[in-house]
């Protein structure tokens, strides 16, 4: 990837002659930071993301597959460092460029996210609104279950076991990893199941 940097390396011309920034590149470099991010290296996958970002601004692509996936690497580190207002930028960038791109679980994962961020924020009303998207939206998809689940932590946060254990009740009637997950909560928290 570095090597394709430099103008005078005998495949940058061929490779760049029809996009600025060609898919090969493009996989490459963001390849290069998932494997940065894999051994540890965050400052270096960060700076190979901005390089991205960089590449995609003056090869003028607003909208891409990989350009929403760089822009939601941004906002989980972001939210390593604990910076949820930039987390929540990101998160937003990684939803408009991946317009016609994301699959559908990709997109409420992105609604996830951004209730994680407002919970962090104690915006909880705002994380409640997320994750109600989530759930409503008519889709079949395990993400529906943890939205569920993570809306009952966020009524107990609330002070409305009421709520909270009613959902977890809805939410272990469905099956799978998140009904297991509500059934320990009801068992522990409210003693029931």
């Amino acid at each position: 990837v570095r090597d394709f940097r430099q103008k005078d390396h005998p495949l940058t011309a061929p490779l760049t002659k029809e996009n600025d920034f060609p898919s090969l590149f493009e996989e490459s470099e963001f390849a290069l930071a998932q494997a940065y991010l894999q051994i540890g290296q965050e400052y270096k996958a960060q700076e190979t993301l901005s390089s991205m970002l960089a590449h995609y601004a003056s090869a003028n692509i607003n909208h891409s597959y990989y350009l929403s996936h760089v822009w939601l690497e941004q906002a989980k580190l972001a939210m390593r460092c604990n910076d949820d207002d930039t987390s929540l930028r990101c998160i937003v960038m990684a939803q408009d460029s991946g317009k016609g791109y994301l699959s559908v679980d990709q997109s409420l994962n992105l609604w996830i996210l951004q209730s994680e961020c407002y919970r962090n924020k104690g915006q909880l009303n705002q994380a409640m609104r997320m994750l109600s998207q989530v759930i409503n939206e008519d889709v079949i998809s395990a993400l529906r279950l943890k939205a569920m689940f993570l809306r009952a932590e966020i009524y107990e946060l609330q002070g409305r076991e009421e709520l909270a254990m009613r959902q977890l009740e809805a939410t272990a009637k469905k099956g799978g990893e998140w009904a297991e997950l509500a059934i320990e909560k009801l068992r522990t928290n409210y003693g029931i199941y």
